[in-house]
């Protein structure tokens, strides 16, 4: 099928009419550096324009981050059909979301596929479903875990070893973890809720004991669409440091 065409002028024409003047000069930027931006925001002008005032300033964020990375954003990518589904669901999902946080996530979702670290279109739905339902601390611990990976890789290459197989209790994982207050049981019940999403990988280790027996979580690992959620949403004001136990 071929993509519909329209001139830089044509859209911007058709668009002054629905944006706010800020929004028009960032617009401007953007689809003068990808054309097919206007497609993209013409498809999506029902969406913030039904949100009056309020849609335009939600949508002057959208493009405020999409024009501080539009030089890594790869035209092949925005230019498929399967990515402009993802940029309407979005900006729908940027207009409804009243957390900061959360629309500060959307958009860094959507550039970390604009800018190609997507394979396939095939997880977003289940990826924005994660992003939608995870909270704040769930998502820091999350953000966390690969650098907690990392560092009891490197533990064991200190000492000559390879780390093949990751067994991690929730005292393990608390000990690495900067500035924060909550206890062994609380990081226990954050674990529990990621591999509920599907995002890591853990099992029930069971403690025999003088009266009985008592079960927590083990983390082994992310999966792989867990992989993907922290490609995607990964970025340097994320602090992801760690405290070194060894």
């Amino acid at each position: 099928m071929t993509k519909p065409t329209i001139s830089e002028g044509e859209s911007l024409k058709i668009l002054a009419n629905n944006l706010s003047d800020i929004a028009l000069t960032v617009a401007t930027t953007i689809i003068s550096s990808n054309p097919y931006f206007a497609v993209l925001l013409l498809t999506g002008k029902g969406i913030f324009t039904a949100w009056g005032d309020y849609g335009q300033a939600r949508l002057n964020e959208l493009l405020l981050s999409l024009q501080e990375e539009v030089e890594s954003i790869k035209a092949e990518v925005i230019n498929k059909d399967e990515f402009k589904g993802l940029f309407l669901d979005i900006l729908d999902k940027h207009m409804r979301e009243t957390s900061e946080v959360k629309r500060n996530q959307l958009r860094r979702y959507l550039i970390s596929v604009a800018q190609g670290k997507a394979e396939g279109f095939s997880n977003h739905t289940k990826l924005l479903v994660i992003l939608n339902q995870i909270t704040a601390d769930e998502f820091r611990l999350f953000m966390l875990l690969p650098a907690i990976i990392q560092d009891a890789r490197d533990e064991m290459e200190s000492i000559g070893g390879t780390l093949n197989y990751l067994e991690m209790n929730p005292k393990q994982i608390q000990m690495r973890l900067h500035n924060w207050t909550q206890v062994e049981v609380q990081i226990e019940r954050l674990l529990k809720f990621l591999g509920n999403y599907g995002l890591i990988v853990t099992k029930d280790t069971t403690t025999t004991m003088i009266g009985g027996s008592s079960t927590s979580v083990t983390f082994m690992g992310l999966t792989d669409v867990g992989w993907s959620f922290y490609k995607f949403l990964d970025e340097p004001s994320i602090d992801k440091t760690v405290k070194k136990v060894w």
